[in-house]
């Protein structure tokens, strides 16, 4: 779901038929992304030559803005492409941005089958080995932990609170991912970038969850957070958890990255700073390298390092695990493996 694929292009008629309008607003857009990228980066790799789905979602939002823009009236002239091919008004681009994320939380990141998600279920597997209680910091959208594991077993800090008309509605309260009672579940889990099943009240701007949420009519009703600008959000829950990150990768004494790409640098300013300040951290990130060999492990290695401003750690710190996420959680994640990297037996988070 990271990277956004040329499947816009494809030569597929069913494709061409929903994205195929698009075309050349999407090379437009993605050429112009593409050459922001090279003016700040002087070493040009695959990674600068990919198009995070999340960053076109955020530049689309950007550009929607137009004359509302604080920065509009520095702006001499709009990109010719763009406004050719964006429509009257942008009309054609705040549709593409909304077919996008219609797209992206119906059917990219909305996973139906729970087989597809039930390897997550060894994190409540390692709570049963370990009775350590699971911090899990996530950026994605998805449900995957929580229908995993067990929303019975998952801190989310929502909690059911009677509303004035009656109904029971599940409201996110501060401190409720502090208290003693959160301590006792197998799973803290922290959001950062939102959840499919969040709404926010339009007037009173509290935040709630739906047991069986519907697709929302209009995509800003959605509490996702695209891309990593607006990462420290004035808003809780948003500025709340990413706090928490900063506190807890300080404790840690050993950082486990799920499938992360090392590409927001709010993330990566975090890790890379508890990796600085103490020689005791270590960091496993957890990957998928076809047919990895020690070079390219070591190519990774150093890329993640590079990321993370954090060169002059040693090598031995950061741990490449290459197999990928469904092979990590299902076959090595145990309370065995995560003392093997440590060398005792002391909690690691």
């Amino acid at each position: 779901m990271s990277r956004l694929t040329d499947n816009i292009l494809s030569n597929d008629k069913k494709v061409a038929r929903k994205w195929g309008k698009y075309n050349h607003l999407y090379r437009a857009v993605k050429s112009s992304i593409l050459y922001g990228h090279h003016l700040v980066s002087s070493n040009i790799c695959p990674e600068t030559e990919m198009v995070n789905i999340e960053e076109l979602v955020n530049v689309l939002t950007e550009l929607a803005k137009a004359e509302a823009h604080p920065i509009y009236p520095f702006i001499a002239a709009w990109n010719m492409e763009l406004t050719k091919y964006g429509g009257a008004d942008f009309s054609n681009l705040k549709d593409f941005r909304r077919d996008i994320v219609n797209e992206l939380v119906g059917s990219w990141v909305n996973v139906k089958n729970d087989e597809d998600c039930l390897y997550y279920n060894n994190f409540y597997h390692y709570w049963e080995e370990t009775r350590n209680t699971l911090r899990i910091f996530s950026l994605n959208y998805d449900m995957c932990v929580e229908r995993a594991c067990g929303l019975e077993n998952v801190c989310r800090g929502f909690r059911p609170i009677k509303m004035d008309d009656g109904c029971i509605r599940k409201v996110w309260k501060d401190g409720q991912m502090d208290d003693d009672a959160a301590d006792q579940l197998p799973i803290i889990l922290y959001k950062l970038h939102g959840s499919l099943d969040w709404r926010r009240e339009k007037t009173s701007r509290m935040l709630y969850c739906e047991d069986s949420p519907d697709p929302c009519s209009d995509i800003d009703d959605y509490q996702l957070i695209f891309g990593t600008t607006y990462k420290l959000s004035y808003q809780d829950p948003f500025l709340y958890q990413i706090s928490e990150l900063r506190k807890f990768s300080a404790r840690a004494r050993l950082i486990i990255a799920i499938g992360y790409g090392f590409n927001d640098d709010h993330i990566n300013e975090i890790i890379g700073k508890s990796m600085s300040q103490r020689d005791d951290v270590k960091l496993l990130s957890v990957d998928f390298i076809k047919d990895a060999t020690d070079d390219k492990t070591e190519e990774r290695r150093g890329y993640i390092k590079r990321k993370l401003q954090a060169e002059s750690i040693e090598d031995s710190r950061v741990i490449v695990y290459t197999d990928g996420a469904k092979t990590f959680l299902g076959k090595q994640f145990s309370r065995s493996y995560v003392e093997s990297l440590l060398e005792d037996d002391s909690a690691p988070f």
